[in-house]
């Protein structure tokens, strides 16, 4: 019989919110949904941890330069480990699309402790519910919210085959 793998879920801890956590340079214990000023442009973002740093800023359109804004928090001295910046539309409670840019890489596909950071900060804003689909440019994952840990899911599929000759 056929027995592939279709998807996996995987624990990805507990978020945090503190800025020591991030790590950041802004004399707070949290920033969500707060103004912060990056190359002289004022922002508003939600900062996570999901073990590396992510802002989190919200956006009526998806389709701008990514490059200009992300290489500037990438690069921006209130966040000495760097940044990764999510730019996320909500479509709705349980639907929420974005885009990455991550901090050495530039815009990717797709990220899946951006998402989870996204699904985090958009509940701690009361734009979504529990459990949500984020939609990415490489596919949509599942995030779910429960007993303090974000659990993420999505689908499989063999992106590469190899083979190992031994001597």
């Amino acid at each position: 019989f056929n027995s592939k793998v279709r998807s996996v879920t995987v624990d990805m801890g507990i978020p945090s919110i503190s800025v020591k956590d991030i790590p950041c340079l802004i004399d707070k214990e949290k920033v969500i949904n707060d103004n912060i000023d990056v190359n002289n442009n004022v922002y508003k973002v939600s900062l996570v941890s999901m073990g590396n740093p992510h802002a989190v800023m919200y956006v009526d359109d998806l389709n701008f330069d990514i490059s200009k804004i992300g290489i500037q928090f990438e690069r921006c001295s209130l966040f000495p480990e760097s940044m990764n910046t999510e730019f996320v539309k909500v479509n709705n409670r349980s639907h929420l699309s974005m885009r990455v840019w991550e901090r050495g890489s530039g815009e990717t596909l797709a990220c899946g402790s951006g998402a989870c950071a996204v699904m985090y900060a958009s509940y701690l804003n009361g734009l979504c519910d529990t459990k949500v689909v984020v939609s990415l440019l490489g596919g949509k994952l599942d995030i779910e919210l429960k007993d303090d840990r974000i659990y993420m899911s999505g689908p499989t599929r063999v992106c590469f085959k190899g083979y190992i000759e031994e001597n």
